[in-house]
């Protein structure tokens, strides 16, 4: 069978799991009758069995399927011995042990061939643990000489003054600011489809966006080399700064101590939420790992 064969059968396995428009909050709250009506608090189990083998979001699907594609034609390629698409499960190891330097890249590309085979991907292979000081993208590699920070000053303004995501600055449009009588907001809708309003006060943000036409995309397709995530970080730094109390006098319940490699970092807890707030996150651990990082 040809690597065209094997990735065709993956990718049509994977678009009979597709639930794009389902909503995962009417999910929860089933999960949580259901566990209510067998008398249980705990509906975290109901809700993982009713959401196993789905995909929700097309943007997972579609790297689900780049991920899948790219192991099945090197499954082909490598192993010409394999006649069918079952038969590529006993090199997933191999594979990602030689095409996966980072931990991240395998466990994504795990969790694609765990969709495709329809089993927990902890059966199907193992993979480093992911450890949140190795991360380089965007953090501690060099800047990217494909990108001129000169060149696109004013994308590079925006992302610094509103923290938004590579792909809600690629769907922003005019309509998207909004005014309250006291202070400017863009509604964003962000991942899972939540929807947020973040504060804009910088007259540039604001020009900008007011001299686009209400269905107009402010900037379109971002450069690909453009490190958004560290504009979104400096973003999270210079609010939160902006906002936090001296930890040392504010009470103890108020203080978010961190862990791990982060351990004796003390963060104001009420300034976090309001970073987290902008940012599209809900918890506090992603804030104070992944964009207060490093906060001095």
């Amino acid at each position: 069978m040809s690597n065209k064969d094997f990735a065709f059968k993956a990718q049509k396995r994977l678009q009979k799991l597709c639930a794009f428009g389902t909503s995962k909050y009417q999910i929860k709250n089933k999960a949580k009758a259901l566990a209510k009506e067998d008398g249980s608090n705990n509906w975290l189990p109901v809700y993982n069995n009713l959401i196993r083998g789905k995909i929700f979001s097309y943007s997972t699907f579609k790297t689900y399927t780049k991920n899948a594609t790219r192991f099945f034609k090197w499954a082909a390629q490598t192993h010409p011995e394999i006649k069918n698409i079952n038969g590529c499960k006993r090199c997933i190891q191999e594979y990602l042990n030689r095409n996966c330097p980072s931990a991240w890249t395998a466990a994504t590309t795990l969790a694609a061939l765990g969709k495709v085979y329809g089993q927990p991907s902890t059966e199907l292979a193992k993979v480093p643990k992911r450890r949140r000081a190795d991360i380089t993208r965007s953090r501690t590699e060099p800047k990217n000489p494909a990108f001129s920070e000169t060149k696109n000053k004013e994308l590079v303004h925006f992302c610094l003054n509103t923290g938004l995501r590579r792909s809600e600055l690629e769907k922003l449009c005019g309509r998207d600011l909004e005014f309250d009588g006291t202070e400017y907001h863009l509604r964003i809708k962000g991942k899972g489809g939540k929807v947020r309003l973040v504060p804009v006060c910088d007259k540039a943000v604001i020009n900008r966006m007011k001299n686009t036409e209400p269905e107009q995309r402010v900037w379109g397709k971002i450069p690909s080399h453009a490190p958004v995530h560290r504009y979104r970080a400096l973003y999270a730094a210079n609010l939160y700064r902006e906002l936090a109390r001296e930890v040392q006098k504010i009470p103890k319940k108020e203080r978010y101590i961190c862990r791990g490699d982060l351990a004796g970092r003390v963060f104001d807890k009420k300034a976090m939420a309001t970073v987290s707030k902008n940012l599209g996150h809900t918890r506090l651990s992603v804030i104070s790992g992944h964009y207060l990082y490093d906060f001095n």
